[in-house]
């Protein structure tokens, strides 16, 4: 049942952007949402500001991680986060190296001696976003 003068009154297909749907900017907060199971976007999520860096949340810029001699090396593990809303589709790269199968969230990397610089590229925009730290023993 409809209620009377609710009706949609433009088509849908307006919302395709080839396979994606790209809702207004009025969405923005569902889209990042875990309801949006669809894994929609808006405007300003698809085309964002190309100045505005990625900003990775984990790890920090300048974190310094010790090896605990107590703990399995295996387990000893850094997940890699950003904040950006379509996290799934960015590139992952450690020391200039990509990262496969990043789209598998959350990417978690096992940790290693040495120093790192972590670079995540969101394809769609060029935008990107950095951060180096170091494992020591």
């Amino acid at each position: 049942m409809v209620l009377v003068g609710t009706e949609p009154n433009q088509s849908a297909d307006d919302h395709y952007d080839g396979d994606q749907i790209v809702l207004p900017d009025v969405f923005s907060g569902w889209c990042q949402s875990p309801r949006d199971y669809l894994g929609a976007t808006t405007e300003q999520l698809c085309h964002p500001e190309p100045s505005v860096v990625i900003r990775i949340s984990s790890p920090r810029d300048g974190a310094r991680f010790v090896l605990d001699p107590s703990i399995f090396k295996d387990v000893q593990r850094l997940p890699f986060v950003t904040e950006h809303p379509m996290s799934e589709k960015l590139e992952w790269y450690l020391n200039d190296s990509f990262i496969p199968n990043a789209s598998a969230l959350p990417l978690i990397w096992k940790l290693k001696v040495g120093t790192w610089k972590l670079l995540v590229r969101d394809p769609m925009s060029g935008r990107e976003g950095q951060c180096e730290f170091v494992v020591v023993h």
